[in-house]
């Protein structure tokens, strides 16, 4: 497929070199098998990928994430390319994490480099009848709230200002929200059960989608302000487990520890000389980065579960 693409692109929107594999060996192995379209010096010279797409454990296991910029850096596959994307990344946590990695990359490697993510998260709060309330940014908790959004047919038509916070929001009534009034039928000729009509959650996502935005920009803010703060008095050597709940080990009334241990970490990171030096200092990290992981697909994707 990549090859039949790059044989026959027009050159005229960016073509991102996708890279999966459920743990770091068979990312190894796929990414030894798609480097070629990237490579400006192969045969697809003129025509290679301007970029990179992360999926699978390249996208979500901290420790595969950084193996793999660390070796596309040893390769000098990062220069000349203009852009990576991480697939369907949602976390706040995340987000701050791939800003300091763009950083880095920005400093040491390739200027016009950009880190895009994009997630469903929006758009699938709003099938469950979910609406964004407001983002929390605490140690405790890092993320955006998702609560059972107003659904009843005796708001059709109210002129209530609708509660919750965004752009969209503010422009809205309950009625907007709730159309549907007690005997109006949907478009398939029945009465439906919710009060909401297809472009009821439309206006939903619209909202729900400015409020993870917001909450993204947010939780950058933050992170700027607290590393800033915290310059030079924190060590990702001194990292350590603690327990859920445990708050001793917290430098900021905003931002939790592990987003400030990064900030250390990724900065040493890139201003290791080769790719041998970088892996034993992510290998000597390990904890750590396995703590990054949080709820966020733990253990990274589950193994092939194909048998013989």
């Amino acid at each position: 497929n990549n090859d039949y693409f790059l044989q026959n692109r027009l050159g005229r929107t960016k073509w991102l070199n996708v890279l999966q594999g459920s743990d770091w060996d068979t990312a190894e192995k796929w990414y030894n098998g798609v480097k070629e379209f990237s490579d400006p010096k192969g045969k697809y010279a003129g025509k290679e990928a301007e970029g990179w797409a992360f999926g699978g454990a390249n996208m979500c296991k901290m420790d595969i994430t950084l193996k793999r910029l660390m070796t596309l850096r040893e390769d000098g596959l990062l220069k000349g390319k203009n852009w990576i994307h991480f697939l369907g990344t949602a976390q706040l946590d995340w987000s701050c994490y791939l800003t300091q990695i763009q950083r880095q990359i920005r400093k040491h490697i390739n200027e016009e480099i950009t880190i895009s993510f994009d997630c469903a998260s929006p758009f699938i709060a709003t099938a469950h009848g979910l609406v964004y309330t407001n983002a929390v940014h605490t140690p405790k908790r890092w993320s955006v709230i998702m609560d059972k959004a107003p659904d009843n047919k005796a708001l059709a038509g109210a002129d209530i200002p609708f509660p919750f916070e965004s752009e969209v929001g503010r422009r809205l009534t309950m009625g907007d929200i709730c159309y549907m009034a007690p005997g109006m039928l949907n478009k398939l000729g029945k009465e439906g059960k919710t009060s909401w009509d297809s472009f009821a959650y439309a206006l939903m996502m619209g909202h729900n989608v400015y409020c993870h935005i917001v909450a993204v920009q947010r939780a950058q803010q933050l992170m700027d302000i607290e590393i800033a703060k915290t310059k030079g008095k924190i060590n990702w050597r001194h990292w350590k487990k603690v327990k859920s709940g445990d708050m001793s080990d917290e430098y900021s009334d905003w931002v939790p520890r592990n987003i400030l241990y990064f900030a250390s970490f990724i900065s040493d990171l890139f201003n290791t000389k080769n790719k041998n030096d970088a892996f034993a200092m992510i290998e000597q990290a390990m904890p750590f980065l396995k703590s990054l992981e949080g709820a966020r697909l733990q253990g990274g994707p589950k193994q092939n579960t194909f048998s013989n």
